[in-house]
């Protein structure tokens, strides 16, 4: 429902959620709703990459500031500051999404509709190369620019969060 219609190309404007899932199943099927999924399955691989790299940063974050405590005289800790952590998350997450951000793309624009019958995305693969071929690096990444001012404090804050919980969590002893 998030993608425009363009009616001289055949393709319906939903009314509502009833007459999407109805449209769908009626004109593609089943395999209508899994539109897309190979993309999304790309997508994973951000999670991953983020959370590698966060956890990268704050080591190197973590021993830097155990070197500067150490030059001071003070005691080796094993937390980053709250800030530290924030910005970990969000260099992390940002980073990550950079580098896949294509599957974004591709995932939406396999979802369209079908244009007088015919879809033009077939496959994640077939969609990246059709759109870097027609479009090239810049429609690839078309939107990006949104998509990093949404995702990157959501996912800085969860991490933060995180941190935050699972620190105060070890404070508790758990008795049998």
């Amino acid at each position: 429902m998030q993608l425009m219609a363009d009616k001289s190309a055949g393709q319906l404007a939903y009314t509502g959620y009833g007459n999407c899932i109805r449209s769908i199943y009626k004109a593609e099927g089943i395999g209508g709703f899994y539109r897309g999924l190979s993309a999304s399955y790309w997508g994973c691989t951000e999670g991953c990459i983020q959370f590698v790299f966060y956890e990268k940063l704050k080591k190197r974050l973590l021993e830097k500031r155990n070197a500067e405590r150490s030059e001071l005289g003070l005691a080796q800790t094993t937390d980053l500051t709250k800030l530290q952590y924030l910005w970990s998350a969000a260099v992390a997450k940002c980073f990550a999404s950079i580098l896949t951000y294509p599957h974004e793309v591709a995932r939406t624009r396999m979802r369209e509709q079908a244009r007088d019958g015919v879809f033009k995305y077939k496959g994640m693969w077939q969609t990246i190369n059709l759109i870097g071929k027609e479009e090239g690096r810049q429609g690839l990444y078309a939107g990006m620019g949104l998509h990093i001012a949404k995702v990157v404090p959501n996912s800085a804050l969860m991490f933060l969060t995180y941190e935050i919980v699972s620190k105060w969590l070890t404070t508790f002893e758990i008795k049998d």
